[in-house]
């Protein structure tokens, strides 16, 4: 009886962690979906490397998971975005430290002939971007268990001034409403990293058959990944 248990327990621990699926309550928040024929066009954001974000201490005003409003006091922080010509975008964990990512074992992400399981494409934050105009925006979620409460959805419009200068204008964090920012461009300063390499986006996120405007192209590409559906 207990083996029998502990087998069930580890079937599903790894169930999870294979076939972690976006709970319905995340994926009605994306407005948009994944077009792999879609082929981001002009000179920003660029897709040989990646830009960081810091972020200045300051006091911020956080909405709870019933709605409820709290202001929080933030330490500086970074974390990376990376930008793919499909449309697809990934966010780095925020920091209280800078991370750069290793360039040689980049590389191997690159050259590699099938989707790896590398912590780069199976967790982190990924999502999608597009340009309405001049700003950038972004809808992206975590990637947590199958049942874990603290899967979370995040969608931040950037006025972009000049390649290395945004300003933070409305966000979103699991809720229909934006709450507007004012007077935010001093409060972030962005780099750009320059790897010389333009990575394959085979994130997690695309398993998710929801993720993609046109299920034909989902099957077709799980066919050509070799997952099962």
């Amino acid at each position: 009886m207990v083996k029998w248990i502990c087998f069930s327990l580890l079937a599903l621990v790894q169930f999870n962690s294979i076939c972690a699926q976006v709970p319905s309550r995340i994926q009605k928040f994306f407005t948009q979906c994944y077009d792999s024929n879609h082929l981001t066009k002009g000179s920003f954001p660029r897709f040989d490397g990646y830009y960081t974000v810091c972020i200045h201490p300051k006091e911020i005003e956080e909405i709870g998971p019933q709605g409820e409003k709290y202001v929080t006091k933030k330490d500086s922080s970074f974390f990376n975005i990376t930008f793919f010509p499909d449309g697809v975008c990934l966010f780095s964990d925020a920091t209280v430290e800078r991370v750069e990512y290793y360039v040689p074992h980049l590389k191997t992400l690159q050259n590699a002939e099938k989707v790896t399981h590398d912590y780069f494409y199976q967790f982190e934050n990924w999502g999608l971007f597009w340009m309405d105009g001049d700003t950038l925006k972004t809808q992206r979620t975590n990637h947590e268990q199958r049942f874990s409460a603290y899967w979370n959805f995040y969608e931040n419009h950037f006025l972009i001034k000049d390649e290395l200068v945004w300003e933070k204008i409305r966000y979103r964090r699991n809720s229909e409403t934006f709450i507007v920012l004012k007077n935010n461009a001093a409060d972030q300063h962005i780099e750009f990293t320059r790897t010389g390499l333009y990575l394959k986006s085979d994130t997690w996120l695309k398993k998710e058959k929801w993720f993609w405007c046109d299920p034909k192209e989902w099957e077709k590409w799980m066919k050509e990944k070799g997952y099962r559906y």
